[in-house]
């Protein structure tokens, strides 16, 4: 029971303290990633470095000089291979391993691209948020993109000079996507399901942090009227997303 307890007081102080202390003086002014082929340039050297893998021996011994095989060596060969292809898809399927460590956010219906940091907590004990407005903040205590549970990325509204990246994020509808690109070159598609705004004391936080028995999303940020007096936007809006199956 303390452990439950725990736990949901953790999430509470995450769902308050990340970029949801609405507070736009908290983030850093960086510029947003320069354009469409400043994303792509990233993106693709992400995928570069994951497919740098050097060649297996017999694919080079194939590629240097044609070796002949008698009807029994290539009979032997073929049943190898069947039985090395069910081996990796009974593992596949044992395994599942969909999980990816998130490093680019795309949303096309909102023109919007920025990179992905994991963060964890502060010294405190609350969730740590990105400091630039332009960057997307996962937090690496909860699920990875792709694996059963809410996955939450979070990133701030705005800030002293102009609106960040999830500043129009209150515009997505059901059925847009989301591409997350990890840091393995993986990329994972989500489609929008719902999302709401909330009070932080009356915000469902099993619903936007707890288990799940399928992959989610989560993206938050702040939402709703600036409250001069203390500091900080009124409500949160979350939007929920569902893993799209290859």
């Amino acid at each position: 029971m303390t452990s439950i307890i725990k736990k949901a007081f953790l999430f509470y102080l995450l769902f308050l303290f990340v970029t949801f202390s609405g507070n736009p003086i908290q983030a850093t002014e960086s510029s947003p990633l320069e354009g469409d082929l400043a994303f792509q340039q990233m993106k693709e050297q992400i995928i570069r470095e994951n497919n740098s893998v050097e060649q297996p021996v017999e694919q080079k011994k194939q590629q240097n000089g044609t070796v002949k095989l008698t009807a029994e060596q290539k009979i032997e060969q073929k049943v190898l291979t069947i039985q090395s292809s069910s081996s990796l898809k009974e593992q596949q399927v044992i395994e599942t391993p969909l999980g990816i460590t998130p490093a680019l956010i795309e949303i096309p219906a909102l023109d919007a691209r920025a990179e992905v940091i994991e963060v964890g907590q502060t010294a405190d004990g609350n969730m740590a948020a990105p400091e630039d407005i332009h960057t997307i903040g996962w937090y690496n205590l909860g699920a990875k993109p792709g694996n059963n549970g809410n996955a939450v990325l979070a990133g701030h509204v705005d800030g002293f000079t102009g609106p960040g990246t999830f500043y129009n994020l209150k515009e997505l509808e059901p059925d847009d996507k989301i591409h997350i690109t990890g840091t393995d070159g993986t990329e994972l598609t989500f489609i929008v399901v719902d999302k709401q705004s909330y009070p932080p004391e009356d915000a469902p936080l099993n619903e936007i942090f707890g288990n799940s028995s399928t992959p989610q999303l989560n993206l938050i940020t702040c939402t709703g009227t600036f409250n001069t007096a203390i500091g900080h936007y009124e409500e949160r809006l979350v939007v929920y997303t569902e893993l799209v199956e290859n």
